[in-house]
């Protein structure tokens, strides 16, 4: 095929940029660079030159009762209240900054009260750096030993726990996380371990059939008492246990029989032989369980029993536990929030309860109830609308402070206030309706 003839046109220049648009076009630009900078620079002191509007403040305590949270803003905050030394209170979590120089970073912070949360200082601890998340308990029986962890929330790696003899001014690496055995499991021993002579007493191993063990060795290895009981029956399987302040080396336990019923066991030589103080039959909330004893009332032991969804009963002997008061508490469609607490003469029990209503439909509302041991009916002490309980075993749910160290005999609880209307959720401080909180109030 021919090709047309003709002359070849020749090539266009190449056009040069239409360098006025581009300038003009890299200023727009630039403005709105400009512009965005200024905007974010001004919510940003906007931010924190209004807390009232735009912050998470420091919450306000329902009527009746006191703030003991530490200053800060925090997301799952751990709090340690000591039952042994009225006042000392541990608060671990990640706060929230709003410096200008770290804003919107997350650290770990440990905090310290020696006053029941008025003043509040930070602490150095080894398990803060590298984590993003922390928990604290204490320990019964001793006013000054806590254990605590620091881990990052998707690290899957064992955690390594730590303890303090001093209320935190010093750390010790304690023991490592094995197999199943996670934080978890073993913050939910510790929370019902009691410090006594140098040695750790718990429930160790199989959460359905655990075995009264100690520890000398900070918890890192545990020693299981012989495990039998008093009655010879084999099956016989733990359900609680206290000391016995009235004389060294005195336990008691609950035991559930495999022939039915429950026994209250005492043991004098830490837990190698025990004998029976009492037999209770088997039925629905016959027996007491979740036992508490306080080197205070030495003479005093409490506990309570549930059954189904709605029933519960407070036991209180003053005899150490040859004689029982009891009686049953109205606890509707709620949920005990253990464990059971020794008072004067008698014993406190707290629980939530679910009522109809709200904006969700239902509430929950926390009731502290009082039977005392002369009592034929129970008390109801505390009454806190809209209200629900931390059931997590690093933080105290309800703790009972008697009256020591020039402050008043006071109840504690760590719990979480829910919205009463729909416009709980407008506003910048929100009512911190998903803030947990470290609250007080007197014991009356």
């Amino acid at each position: 095929m021919t090709q047309p003839s003709g002359p070849v046109p020749a090539a266009q220049p190449a056009q040069r940029p239409n360098r006025r648009r581009l300038w003009i076009t890299l200023g727009v630009l630039g403005g709105l660079v400009y512009v965005a900078l200024q905007a974010l620079s001004g919510a940003a002191l906007f931010y924190l030159s209004n807390p009232s509007l735009t912050q998470n403040k420091t919450p306000t305590a329902p009527s009746g009762w006191h703030i003991a949270t530490p200053p800060g803003q925090a997301t799952n905050p751990s709090y340690a209240v000591s039952a042994d030394a009225p006042g000392l209170i541990l608060a671990c979590g990640a706060t929230l900054s709003t410096a200008l120089s770290s804003f919107g970073k997350w650290n770990l912070r440990l905090q310290r009260s020696d006053d029941g949360g008025g003043h509040w200082r930070i602490l150095q601890a080894p398990f803060l750096k590298g984590n993003d998340k922390c928990a604290i308990t204490a320990i019964s029986g001793s006013p000054t030993t806590f254990f605590a962890y620091g881990r990052q929330l998707l690290n899957n790696t064992p955690t390594t726990f730590w303890v303090t003899h001093d209320s935190g001014e010093t750390w010790t690496q304690a023991f490592t996380t094995e197999n199943d055995y996670d934080e978890y499991s073993v913050m939910s021993q510790l929370s019902v371990s009691v410090s006594r002579d140098g040695f750790f007493y718990s429930l160790r191993g199989d959460s359905y059939d655990p075995t009264f063990s100690s520890s000398t060795d900070d918890g890192a290895t545990w020693e299981p008492a012989l495990k039998t009981n008093a009655l010879d029956i084999p099956g016989g399987r733990i359900a609680s246990f206290a000391a016995d302040y009235s004389q060294p080396h005195a336990w008691y336990r609950s035991v559930y029989l495999s022939l039915g019923g429950l026994a209250l066991e005492h043991s004098n030589d830490d837990g190698k032989t025990w004998t029976i103080i009492k037999q209770f039959a088997e039925g629905a909330g016959a027996a007491p369980t979740a036992l508490a004893t306080t080197s205070a009332q030495p003479e005093q032991l409490c506990a309570y029993a549930t059954y189904g969804e709605s029933n519960a009963t407070l036991f209180s002997s003053a005899d150490g536990g040859v004689t029982w008061n009891q009686a049953s508490l109205p606890v509707g469609n709620g949920s005990i929030q253990g464990s059971v607490r020794v008072g004067p003469d008698g014993c406190y029990l707290a629980f939530q309860d679910d009522t109809k209503g709200g904006p969700f439909g239902s509430s929950h509302d926390i009731e502290i109830w009082r039977l005392l041991n002369s009592a034929t009916s129970p008390k109801r002490q505390v009454y806190l609308k809209n209200y629900s309980f931390d059931f997590l075993p690093d933080t105290p749910g309800f703790t009972y402070l008697p009256a020591s160290n020039g402050m008043e005999a006071r109840f504690v609880i760590s719990a979480t206030r829910e919205p009463s209307s729909w416009l709980d959720f407008f506003g910048g401080n929100a009512s911190n309706i998903s803030t947990l909180q470290l609250l007080w109030t007197l014991a009356t």
